[in-house]
This record gives C-alpha cells, sequence and structure tokens, in this order.
C-alpha cells in the first residue's frame, strides 16, 4: 500500500522563522540596526513583517512561508503555532504599553485571518484553538474553541435575457 508524503515536524533550516529568531536573538543583545536589517531581508525574500520585539515560542511554523503575514511587535507567540499565509497581527496599542496579543500554545490560525486587538485591553487566543481562514478577531477566545466566518452564500447565475423578459413581463397590467 503506497503511502503519500509525511508531514515533516521539524522546523525549515531556512526560512522566515530562522531569520526572524536571529532577528529576535540580536535585538536582545541590543544590536538594533542588525535585527531591523534581518527584518528587512525578511520582508525582501518572504514577504513576511516579523518584528524583533515580538516573544515566540518553540516550533512556531509559517506555512507557505508565511507569505504576506504582518506581526506587531507587542505580540507574544507560544509554542507548536501554525501560521498560514497573509494572516495579520495588529494592533493600535503602543509597543512599549502593556497592551499585547497573546497567541497560546497549539493554535492554528488560517490564512487571511486578522487578528487585532485596540488599546486598553490586551486579546488573547486560548491554547488548542482554531482561527478559521480569513476570520477577524477582535475579542479573546477561549481555550480549545473555533473561530469562523460565516458560511458564504450561492446566488445562481441568470442569463440576462430571461431577466429582460421577466421585468418587462412585469411591467404590463
Amino acid at each position: 500500500m503506497a503511502r503519500g508524503p509525511r508531514y515533516n515536524p521539524a522546523p525549515p533550516k531556512f526560512g522566515p522563522v530562522p531569520i526572524w529568531r536571529l532577528s529576535m536573538k540580536l535585538f536582545r543583545a541590543g544590536h538594533y540596526r542588525s535585527a531591523k536589517a534581518l527584518k528587512g531581508l525578511n520582508f525582501m525574500l518572504f514577504k513576511t513583517v516579523l518584528p524583533p520585539e515580538a516573544i515566540v515560542g518553540d516550533n512556531i511554523r509559517l506555512e507557505h512561508w508565511g507569505m504576506g503575514s504582518g506581526c506587531h511587535p507587542a505580540t507574544t507567540i507560544g509554542n507548536n503555532v501554525h501560521i498560514y499565509q497573509h494572516v495579520q497581527i495588529g494592533s493600535t496599542a503602543r509597543i512599549t504599553g502593556e497592551d499585547r496579543i497573546i497567541i497560546e500554545d497549539d493554535v492554528v490560525i488560517g490564512m487571511g485571518s486578522k487578528i487585532v486587538n485596540s488599546p486598553g485591553h490586551t486579546l488573547v487566543i486560548g491554547r488548542g484553538s482554531q482561527i478559521g481562514a480569513h476570520s477577524l478577531v477582535t475579542r479573546s477566545v477561549p481555550p480549545y474553541s473555533r473561530v469562523r466566518t460565516t458560511p458564504s452564500e450561492v446566488t445562481p447565475r441568470t442569463d440576462p435575457e430571461a431577466v429582460a423578459a421577466r421585468e418587462g413581463a412585469d411591467a404590463t397590467p
């Protein structure tokens, strides 16, 4: 019985996350310009905005190279978090303030999702939660929850001649 390719749990040796980790390490050591230069390199190579001020746990995965994703510097990301492409983690809070976005362990954030908090609030995505694709999260999410958008509605196409005929039939007394 043939098996498909296996999911590789090991983080990649090259990609946005190793560059991000090096940037964070340099930032904490006081090498601010080098850290910002690596942030710029990450943007040039992968179109990701990953600030060195963020706090990131182990085994974070930016699926599809994190293409188009961005993160606010006042963000804490836990262990074993999977973030897909075009995810925005943003805030209007100050970088040095007490307000943060906290993403706990084992969270999956689907593509195109937006996580936004406002000044005066700390937003927490609970452990083991799943954020569906294209979701907008503006409030804290309890642990082991699912957030998803409303299912889309399908409207069948109609023939323009049939619509015109119907409109003409409705106009006659």
